[in-house]
């Protein structure tokens, strides 16, 4: 348990804490269609047997190659693997990299990728987004962490926790570098649908860019990370997939492989998947425009705070923000992005991350939250702080 986290349970004895970095979906009023669920479930008890497959029930695996190809993006039934969630489908990715070479991993990151690395035992090497162009891709860095010898290059699009999602031509470059050194893409796209400036039609609900399109034009063997958690707020169904659009390549029959030892979805999530993505498209675009008018909720908020200098988030449910260090010092008595994340615990009640957990590591601290939650409460939690960084430290 680290400091912030002891701050934050000592303080809940005496009352709650509002939580400005909740990500769960059902806390925020957004929910997977009880129609969904009983659907999905008579169609699961109407197929009794179990047939088991590394890859997954091939009726829910059509479905999502469909759900590619209703976005214009060519992918086979046979080169979707389904998991029980992005943890277990990274897990398996990095365990089956040739070699034990290292991922390339964007920084600033969310910490669960350096995690999974570790346990498989290897240890990343990193690349930078940069704050100066709002946490776009550091081409350079990328260019030096497959000198470093990294065996895939990995992109979060939209970007957890940085609210940017890679734009088209920097995806043909990672593409195009990735192809040239002989190494895979890994692109993590569960916010894919969470984007702003988005075109929803009544057969496909809008996406971000995927790496699938353009690594197939550039013979780059790319494996996509995605699942219902996010785009469907469908946490508890654990249903992710990794698809890739080199079906026949010997990465993938490896990745199939080590998944046959796993076996991980559940038959109910595989049905849960064919029917949500067969018929519930309106509940995909509800929660995506759910997201956006709460994205647009906290950037009104966030500028009535003249003391913030904010990345303005265009994409995924988190966003990033830094404090001048010298009026951070004014108000909290520290520049340290730890101390005023838990002196606004115990003055505040306001819970939220500093930027060091995600690796970012610059001279004014610098904060991360979530604006998925209802409006009010991020509301509230804006307006706590901005009453902590009005008065001064005594």
């Amino acid at each position: 348990m680290n400091r912030l986290h002891r701050a934050r349970v000592d303080a809940e004895k005496s009352g709650e804490v509002l939580d400005l970095v909740d990500t769960h979906f059902g806390r925020a009023g957004l929910h997977l269609p009880e129609t969904i669920v009983e659907r999905a479930f008579r169609q699961w008890r109407g197929e009794p047997d179990y047939n088991a497959s590394a890859l997954g029930r091939l009726g829910t695996r059509r479905a999502i190659a469909d759900w590619y190809g209703r976005h214009k993006i060519n992918v086979e039934a046979e080169g979707v693997l389904l998991t029980a969630g992005s943890t277990l489908s990274y897990h398996l990715l990095f365990a089956t990299l040739p070699g034990d070479r290292p991922p390339a991993l964007p920084k600033p990151a969310y910490p669960l990728f350096e995690e999974i690395a570790t346990l498989n035992r290897i240890q990343p090497v990193w690349y930078a987004l940069d704050p100066g162009e709002n946490w776009r891709i550091d081409r350079a860095s990328v260019e030096r962490a497959i000198r470093r010898g990294a065996g895939c290059v990995v992109l979060v699009t939209p970007n957890n926790p940085c609210g940017t999602a890679v734009d088209a031509d920097d995806l043909r470059w990672v593409c195009g570098v990735a192809a040239a050194a002989g190494i895979p893409v890994v692109s993590d796209e569960v916010f894919a649908t969470f984007t702003n400036g988005l075109v929803s039609t009544p057969e496909a609900p809008g996406r971000a860019p995927s790496a699938l399109a353009c690594g197939s034009s550039l013979g780059t063997d790319v494996f996509v990370v995605d699942g219902l958690s996010k785009s469907a707020a469908a946490p508890e169904v654990k249903l992710g997939w990794i698809a890739t659009n080199n079906a026949h390549g010997t990465l993938w029959r490896s990745i199939e492989f080590a998944h046959d030892a796993y076996l991980s979805t559940s038959a109910f999530a595989e049905h849960v998947g064919s029917v949500l993505l067969r018929h519930g498209l309106e509940h995909l675009r509800s929660v995506a425009v759910a997201v956006a008018a709460r994205r647009r909720a906290f950037l009104r908020g966030a500028a009535q705070i003249e003391a913030l200098k904010l990345y303005p988030p265009a994409a995924g449910i988190h966003a990033v923000f830094a404090i001048e260090r010298n009026r951070a010092a004014e108000a909290f008595g520290s520049a340290d992005d730890e101390e005023i994340a838990i002196e606004l615990v115990r003055r505040e009640r306001l819970f939220l991350h500093p930027g060091y957990l995600y690796g970012i590591d610059m001279e004014d601290p610098h904060f991360v939250v979530s604006y998925l939650g209802r409006e009010e409460t991020t509301r509230d939690g804006l307006n706590r702080l901005g009453a902590a960084l009005a008065r001064r430290s005594t």
